[in-house]
């Protein structure tokens, strides 16, 4: 019925413009409800024509909003959610126009498949408002040929933040020396690379990934600076944005996007971190949080801090967050003082998280355990998720430890490990790494002694890169001359 109707298209550049609609009404003026109406359907078809998604190529799904609440973002008006907005696309073989249910979920309209030339496609959107006239928006986009068969990745780029300073809440990179793990040294004389312009200004925690495709990176990272307001209402009153860039070189980064994505009830948004769901055709984003049972954030709901859990395509639009892991989930810990730092590593057909929890028994310290689970989005409640390693940086010999970024070695990686979890000494030297060639039950991490880090690297990322990404950022901004630290027994040694 939607398309049925007689549809009439919008005053914006490039669509076709319709008899203005008074001329429709026989004698005197809209009423007020219909002129609101049509001003409303005026304003959502302005935001899908302009929405910055179109505005570049498209190289993964797309996120194709169904209500006028989903493009007029933060404004949540009622009239706005009961406007429906359906689709149709030109070639749904390239970009589908219908939801596909499948055994694991639901694949949402806007999955794109890219096939071996690039391929121009018209989406066509049209607004439907109660009390107005149906719009049709035009929305010519040009979908990339899927890129070539990826070149080996040869060496490695690390995203972090170094202090609790004002200039130490900016991101730096280092790259590996070669194809090692455990040799780094830093870009641009270790000075930062981005840095806010929006909400705290501070950055912390960086994630950075390679899309699904291959041939696009996201960066997220946590909104807070405690260097310029400190720790004490920092999980009541922290953000409830994350901070998120995207580039399709590693060395070129679009503008900043300061991107709400939690609850009115949470107290902070800390520490994300994104999978790909090929299930869903989509990205599962995981943070931490305190909840409320307020939003004002006055009562807490007892479980301390927890993981949410949400979903994208792009890294603009995101589901609403459910919670995924807290500590009510696992009767061996301590449910109020929740958990904090969550990172996920697909191996084979399993996933396996690495989670800082408290335990009630067993472990000196607040440390990480170790979890896995056939299925990624699987509730911590619901059985899926095994524990396969507890207490794991004091069985290694560290300190108490957070902030865990799990990753796998590169084929040929000369490190001597498979696997890599580096975990935060927050308090001391930064990152120390643990390795292991074997993620089966009960894993056996080891301390690793002689890795050489930038400076007291805090909580990041570890992102596998190929030579000529690593050649094109040594080109942008150069190795450093600083001399990287060296670890030995956890004493943060110059490297003379």
């Amino acid at each position: 019925m939607a398309f049925g109707l007689a549809v009439l298209a919008i005053l914006i550049p490039g669509v076709a413009a319709a008899a203005p609609a008074r001329s429709m009404l026989r004698q005197g003026e809209p009423s007020q409800p219909a002129r609101n109406a049509g001003e409303l359907a005026r304003a959502i078809a302005a935001a899908l024509k302009t929405d910055p998604a179109w505005q570049a190529p498209i190289r993964g799904s797309v996120t194709l909003p169904e209500t006028g609440a989903d493009i007029l973002r933060g404004q949540q008006l009622a009239p706005a959610r009961q406007a429906r907005i359906t689709w149709r696309s030109s070639n749904p073989a390239v970009i589908s126009d219908v939801d596909r249910k499948t055994k694991d979920g639901i694949v949402a309209k806007g999955a794109v498949t890219r096939g071996s030339e690039d391929v121009d496609v018209r989406l066509t959107a049209a607004v439907h408002v109660p009390g107005a006239a149906i719009l049709a928006v035009p929305i010519d986009v040009t979908v990339l040929a899927k890129p070539a068969h990826p070149a080996k990745n040869e060496a490695y780029l690390f995203a972090y933040f170094p202090d609790d300073s004002a200039d130490g809440e900016k991101i730096r990179f280092a790259i590996s020396e070669g194809n090692n793990a455990l040799q780094w040294k830093t870009l641009n004389d270790a000075r930062p690379v981005l840095e806010s312009s929006l909400g705290t200004l501070g950055l912390r925690d960086p994630f950075i990934m390679r899309s699904a495709e291959g041939d696009r990176f996201f960066l997220m990272a946590t909104d807070l600076s405690a260097g310029r307001t400190g720790w004490s209402d920092a999980t009541r009153k922290g953000s409830r944005y994350l901070e998120i860039w995207e580039s399709v070189d590693l060395v070129n980064w679009g503008n900043q996007r300061h991107v709400e994505v939690n609850l009115p009830n949470a107290g902070m948004t800390w520490a994300p971190e994104a999978m790909y769901d090929a299930s869903i055709d989509a990205y599962v984003v995981y943070w931490t949080s305190q909840l409320f049972k307020d939003d004002a954030r006055r009562q807490p709901d007892g479980n301390g801090p927890q993981i949410l859990m949400s979903t994208t395509r792009d890294f603009r639009t995101f589901s609403t967050p459910q919670p995924w892991f807290k500590s009510a989930d696992l009767p061996a810990l301590v449910r109020d003082r929740g958990m904090i730092d969550t990172t996920v590593l697909k191996e084979g057909d399993h996933f396996y998280r690495f989670t800082k929890v408290t335990e009630a028994k067993g472990c000196p310290s607040a440390d990480i355990i170790g979890q896995r689970s056939p299925s990624l989005r699987a509730a911590g409640a619901s059985g899926s998720w095994r524990v396969v390693s507890r207490c794991i940086g004091r069985t290694a010999g560290t300190p108490e430890v957070e902030g865990p970024s799990i990753f796998r070695a590169n084929d040929g990686d000369t490190s001597g490990y498979k696997y890599y979890l580096w975990v935060d000494h927050y308090s001391g030297i930064g990152y120390i790494p643990l390795g292991t060639n074997a993620l089966e039950d009960d894993i056996k991490w080891t301390r690793i002694q002689d890795a050489r880090l930038p400076p007291r690297p805090r909580h990041g990322s570890v992102l596998s890169i190929t030579a000529e990404e690593r050649d094109a950022l040594v080109a942008k901004w150069g190795n450093s001359s600083d001399r990287p630290s060296k670890f030995r027994g956890g004493i943060g040694i110059a490297d003379h």
